[in-house]
């Protein structure tokens, strides 16, 4: 046990263990010993945040395909607007709908325990990144959902992609 630690331990494989009482009376916790699942917490995050982005592609290319087989799309060409326009609203929704999952996914791994070590500067630049390439792949989604005929065929053409 830790020094400071009143209660039991009990250990978990991959070195961690969880402490029920601590002297200092701030409850009980995850510790870990360098080499198990709680150290790499902090590198799982970023590809999970990674990863939350660019599974977002297949999202984009089924509504597009799902807009595309209803007569949506060709009830918008009836308007007076450019052509590109439908597609652009459509990224521009999907990035919105990505900020606000990365908000609250940031939000519930600050929480969890997540902590960054870079100023908040560099923080707002890595999900910016994060952002520009989500916009990037809701591109490839809808390239993917134009080209297809069906929204299941959209999505599974997204998943295999990635």
């Amino acid at each position: 046990m830790q020094e400071g630690v009143v209660g039991q331990g009990m250990e978990a494989k991959g070195g961690v263990r969880w402490e029920t009482t601590r002297a200092d009376g701030r409850g009980c916790g995850w510790r870990g010993n360098g080499r198990g699942p709680v150290e790499s917490a902090h590198g799982r995050g970023k590809g999970i945040f990674a990863q939350t982005v660019t599974f977002a592609t297949a999202g984009a290319g089924a509504g597009i395909a799902d807009d595309m087989h209803k007569g949506l799309i060709d009830r918008f060409r009836s308007l007076p607007m450019a052509r590109g326009a439908v597609l652009t609203g459509r990224t521009i929704a999907d990035l919105a709908q990505t900020a606000l999952t990365l908000v609250v996914l940031a939000g519930v791994a600050l929480l969890l325990g997540w902590r960054t070590h870079e100023n908040f500067g560099k923080i707002l630049a890595g999900f910016g990144l994060l952002l520009l390439l989500g916009y990037a792949f809701s591109w490839i989604g809808a390239l993917i959902g134009l080209s297809v005929r069906t929204p299941e065929a959209a999505t599974s053409g997204g998943l295999i992609w990635l």
